[in-house]
């Protein structure tokens, strides 16, 4: 894989003799592979770029991302620092955490019981897992997406952490309370869709929606994340109630997202339509 990034050595430990990575999986074999001499060549790779750039890239909550590819992204990240945000937010992507240091870490972590093909259905609390979860040392973790939520800010003690993971596997994600662990709200992964959301909502606030109904039909039958379409569904209902109720109905029979076939489905059994069965 051919690249410029000042991390170049960093994507070649991460890359096969191929040169280009099947699947997102193979990573995994990838980073287990890695000896302690490898890993501290790595670290010695960030300390190079320090000093040719004099810092490292733009730090948020805690995580700096190294760079970004197609196939996966580099993050670095110290346990036990970064702040605890006061909500757990569920991962929407695949992730291997890699202990880059001689010692282990100890993560918290709680179980996540959402549905990844069912993201419109409210999920169960958070449980706490009796033990956390042992990270030894140069050990990798696999963080499957929707899966168990790990802690990293409340992690013992500090050490350097290598996050890569995968594209979103979804537009959108669950926010718990961190104190109670009840799920608080479906919140978006998509910028696009969530800011077309946005003008959605200002648009039926202003109540300017005259003349919308071809730019809306086109939404509701475009690739853009389930939220925004089933929100210009909902708008389009208000402009021309039964061409929203034809696609409703296609919506209900065949649409590729399955949390809006079952959102269609349940809508038309409400209004006591049988033709979605």
């Amino acid at each position: 894989m051919k690249t410029d990034n000042p991390y170049q050595h960093l994507i070649e430990a991460l890359t096969p003799p191929s040169g280009e990575i099947d699947s997102f999986i193979e990573l995994g074999s990838i980073l287990r592979s890695l000896d302690p001499q490898r890993i501290n060549g790595l670290l010695l790779d960030l300390l190079h770029v320090v000093r040719e750039r004099g810092s490292l890239p733009a730090q948020r909550e805690g995580n700096v991302y190294l760079c970004r590819t197609d196939q996966f992204s580099l993050m670095l990240r110290f346990s036990g620092q970064g702040g605890r945000q006061p909500v757990y937010t569920a991962n929407e992507f695949d992730a291997f955490v890699l202990n880059l240091s001689p010692n282990d870490v100890r993560i918290p972590r709680l179980e996540c019981g959402l549905d990844r093909n069912n993201l419109h259905q409210r999920p169960p609390s958070l449980k706490r897992r009796e033990s956390d979860l042992v990270l030894k040392a140069h050990d990798v973790y696999d963080a499957p997406a929707f899966g168990d939520i790990i802690d990293i800010a409340a992690a013992t003690p500090i050490a350097p952490l290598l996050i890569v993971h995968s594209p979103p596997r979804a537009h959108s994600t669950w926010t718990f309370d961190r104190e109670t662990l009840e799920p608080l709200q479906q919140v978006s992964t998509d910028l696009h869709a969530s800011r077309m959301q946005m003008v959605l909502q200002l648009l039926q606030a202003m109540q300017q929606i005259d003349g919308l109904e071809e730019p809306l039909a086109k939404m509701v039958h475009s690739n853009m994340a389930g939220f925004a379409r089933w929100d210009a569904l909902k708008l389009l209902h208000r402009c021309a109630p039964q061409q929203a109720r034809t696609a409703l109905h296609q919506m209900a029979h065949s649409d590729r997202d399955a949390s809006l076939r079952e959102a269609a489905r349940a809508t038309l059994a409400r209004t006591m339509d049988g033709d979605a069965a």
